[in-house]
This record gives C-alpha cells, sequence and structure tokens, in this order.
C-alpha cells in the first residue's frame, strides 16, 4: 500500500505468473515461437535464393544477359601510349660581366689658379654617384652634366647645378635613371 497523502492509498497489484493458465488463454508467447519464425524467415530468404538463382540459370541458357559478369562483358582499359615525363632541361649560366664599384666618393681636383674642373666617368643602372670638392666659403659653384639619353641627373633631376660653397668639402650627387650602366661628363666650374 502507498500512501497518496491527504488521506489518499493505493494498493500495488499482485501479478502471479501462471505458464498453464497463459498456455490455455494463448497469452504466452514462449521462445517456441520465437524460434519457429526464425526458421520460417531463414527458409523464406533460401527459398527466395534459389528461386533467383535458378532464374538467372534459364536467363543464360536463352542467351540473356546475366547479371553475372564474364569476360566478354567486362571492360577492357584503354590502351594509351606512354609518356615520357619531361625532363627539366638547365639553362645555360650566362657570365655577367662584373659590376664595376666606384669609390662612394670621388674627389674633384682643381689644377692650381684653375677656376673650372671636367669629370667624365660611368654610372651603374639605377645607381648614384657621389663627387666633393673643398672651397672657401661664398663662391659661386655651378656645375652641368651631359649623358647619352639624358639618364644621368643631379639628385635635384635637372642636368645644371648652381649653389654658393661653404668653407670646406662641399658635395655633389648624380644619378643614373636608366637600366643599364651610362656615360657621363660633369663640368664644375668656381667663381
Amino acid at each position: 500500500m502507498i500512501d497518496l497523502g491527504s488521506g489518499a492509498s493505493y494498493e500495488t497489484p499482485t501479478v502471479v505468473f501462471n505458464k498453464r493458465a497463459a498456455l490455455a488463454t494463448g497469452s504466452y508467447i514462449g521462445i517456441e515461437v520465437y524460434f519457429s519464425l526464425g526458421l520460417l524467415i531463414g527458409a523464406t530468404v533460401v527459398i527466395g535464393f534459389l528461386i533467383y538463382d535458378r532464374s538467372g540459370r534459364r536467363d543464360e541458357k536463352a542467351g540473356l544477359p546475366t547479371l553475372a559478369p564474364t569476360a566478354s562483358s567486362v571492360p577492357t582499359p584503354i590502351q594509351t601510349e606512354e609518356r615520357q615525363t619531361p625532363r627539366p632541361t638547365t639553362m645555360p649560366t650566362i657570365a655577367l660581366p662584373p659590376r664595376p664599384s666606384y669609390a662612394e666618393t670621388t674627389r674633384l681636383k682643381f689644377s692650381k689658379g684653375a677656376t673650372s674642373t671636367t669629370y667624365s666617368g660611368d654610372a651603374n643602372a639605377d645607381d648614384a654617384r657621389r663627387f666633393v670638392l673643398a672651397c672657401r666659403a661664398g663662391q659661386q659653384l655651378s656645375a652641368s652634366l651631359s649623358s647619352n639619353s639624358g639618364c644621368v641627373v643631379f639628385s635635384d633631376g635637372g642636368s645644371s647645378f648652381s649653389s654658393f660653397t661653404n668653407r670646406g668639402d662641399n658635395y655633389l650627387s648624380v644619378r643614373n635613371s636608366c637600366g643599364s650602366a651610362t656615360r657621363f661628363t660633369i663640368n664644375v666650374r668656381i667663381i
């Protein structure tokens, strides 16, 4: 008996299992029934397979295609010519002439009593050259530059330059904007 609270209770039923009574009423399905069902299903599968197999042989005798592959029904692989794998070719190495290395800065000198000097040289592709010259303070320095195709220019992009000098070393920079080494000439004059 189970007390449900507030005065209510529930009595659990008692179940007594009686095999003979269950068999008499037909409510007992025992292992015998499951075994019988298993045999029935197994026999059905075997009979179905035998019928299927016999019908396949009958089709074979009649010349009809069967599901089983035969030597004539298996496709043959396509014959292809063997291609040789291309081998990497080595390109001959072209020895480039060594890039001439210029001194970082080239000093320009004036002959005794001279007011101008000229320097000719080469500038590598996309490279810059620097020149230094000693001067007194306040002198007028003017320089002009000439090169093949106008590739070599002063650092400000022009072909001429003018400024007043400082006492001591004064610097000029030129650059080559062409894709190859170029010959140039720089004329420097101090007044």
